[in-house]
């Protein structure tokens, strides 16, 4: 998987936990903020990114996620996808 299909495939899953559009989805938006996702459902993110790329993410990790680019350098760091 090459870092495009990364950037859409996160984009999706958030795109069907939260209602909102992936085209409406950018890269800085805020999960709480712009995406309207509380701590809960910032959790539930992880996990499911969790378990669709086979990854292990400390909750520190999680705990540290406020935008959309800080969930996708996550799975790219832990899945060793470059730009």
């Amino acid at each position: 998987m090459n870092s495009a299909q990364l950037d859409n495939k996160i984009i999706s899953i958030i795109s069907n936990l939260t209602g909102v559009m992936e085209t409406k989805i950018g890269l800085n938006d805020t999960l709480m903020g712009d995406l309207k996702m509380d701590s809960i459902a910032s959790i539930e993110l992880v996990s499911m990114l969790a378990e669709e790329f086979d990854i292990d993410v400390e909750m520190d990790e999680t705990l540290k996620i406020e935008r959309v680019d800080q969930i996708v350098e996550l799975a790219r760091r832990h899945l060793g996808v470059t730009n």
